[in-house]
């Protein structure tokens, strides 16, 4: 059984029954409280596949999202906020988008999630947020979609590191371009590059990463450092996709760089 709703303010009985309900697709509603949400859910026992695309009133009543589920398996979380509390208990997820527009704060139970995709304001949340971080210890794939607010790069080199560290089987990795943290006062790309880490490895990369994909790559001596890096401790790496925009040069750049792996192929897009 299938359920869609779209356009609509949303709101649950206390009591709910759809015992046949496995895929629940609600599309651009309005939350007005904070129980319909687990109350529609407990009432789906065999629900595997949610997509939840949702928005408040500035004035709202809603502090807290609860998405708490042990039969879903496949997510997709949209959500326009103002600053919400965002608990995703799903032990059985194997599959998560999520695409938060506003500054709330996520947690996430997952620990049989293989494939993670965050985008927007997602991205930015885990940099304030770290500490909520667990262990994936089966995710296998995470790719990061950063948009700009204003001309700005959403703050994500440290975000990253703290993912990766969290992602020890992580394989393959794709993110659309190489950012640096915008906080940084001082316009030397060199040392935008170092806010990476204080240490001297700027990126705890998992070791068995085989694949990554850069989308955009803009020719920022940065980027390059970081695609160096990536070659020259990544052992388990097969494959290195790098989308160039226009920088003549790059190319043959990139191609003269030392690889630990010679069997790494680099592909041009």
């Amino acid at each position: 059984m299938k359920l869609e709703s779209r356009f609509t303010d949303f709101y649950v009985p206390e009591t709910v029954s759809l015992p046949n309900l496995k895929i629940l697709h609600l599309a651009q509603f309005i939350l007005t409280d904070e129980l319909s949400t687990p109350r529609l859910i407990q009432g789906c026992p065999v629900l595997i596949e949610l997509y939840f695309d949702c928005l408040t009133y500035s004035e709202g009543e809603v502090l807290t999202l609860l998405i708490k589920s042990p039969s879903l398996e496949k997510i997709y979380l949209h959500c326009v906020t103002d600053e919400w509390d965002i608990v995703l208990d799903i032990p059985s997820a194997v599959n998560l988008e999520c695409e938060v527009e506003g500054a709330s704060k996520t947690s996430i139970n997952a620990p049989k999630l293989q494939h993670l995709h965050f985008d927007g304001d997602a991205v930015e949340l885990l940099f304030y947020f770290q500490k909520l971080l667990p262990t994936f210890e089966k995710l296998t794939y995470l790719e990061l979609e950063v948009r700009k607010y204003y001309d700005k790069h959403t703050r994500s080199w440290k975000m990253l590191s703290w993912l990766l560290e969290s992602a020890p089987n992580l394989q393959v990795l794709v993110f659309d371009e190489v950012f640096w943290d915008d906080r940084i006062e001082s316009s030397a790309e060199d040392k935008k590059f170092e806010f990476l880490s204080a240490e001297p490895v700027p990126l705890c990369l998992p070791k068995h990463l085989r694949e990554v994909k850069i989308r955009k790559f803009n020719g920022k001596e940065y980027e390059f450092k970081l695609i160096d890096y990536i070659l020259q401790n990544v052992k388990a790496l097969k494959k290195m996709t790098v989308g160039v925009l226009g920088h003549f040069g790059a190319r043959s750049k990139i191609l003269s760089l030392k690889r630990c792996n010679n069997d790494c192929q680099i592909v041009f897009t």
